[in-house]
């Protein structure tokens, strides 16, 4: 498989298969231009995708950018800075990250996330 197919297989970006071919072609030419993920997420939004809700479209497309080394992602694909599991999860990507590893958030975060 291509690097594409391979994310977007190990992420569960495809569900049905109507939308996959068109995503991984867009994501495919996006990446002749060493996208960083922002520049991923602004000009991935011409294909249409009804099963997934997008996130593990998102998280396969940004696994692939070269922005993607910069912080520590938990196998869904997903930063564990911005996972909403993060204060429950017990991963070694987010225990190296000094945040989640089972609930021992910083206070720095708590402070964020306090209503």
């Amino acid at each position: 498989l291509h690097p594409v197919q391979s994310a977007m297989v190990d992420m569960h970006g495809s569900q049905c298969g109507f939308c996959t071919p068109g995503i991984i072609v867009a994501i495919y030419s996006l990446l002749a231009q060493n996208p960083t993920r922002a520049y991923m997420e602004e000009h991935l939004d011409g294909n249409l995708c009804r099963c997934t809700g997008y996130r593990p479209i998102w998280d396969a497309s940004r696994s692939l950018c070269v922005d993607a080394g910069d912080e520590p992602v938990g196998p869904c694909g997903t930063p564990c800075r911005e996972c909403p599991e993060r204060e429950t999860c017990t991963l070694d990507c987010n225990v190296a990250d000094g945040g989640g590893g089972g609930g021992t958030a910083s206070e720095e975060e708590k402070k964020v996330d306090a209503p």
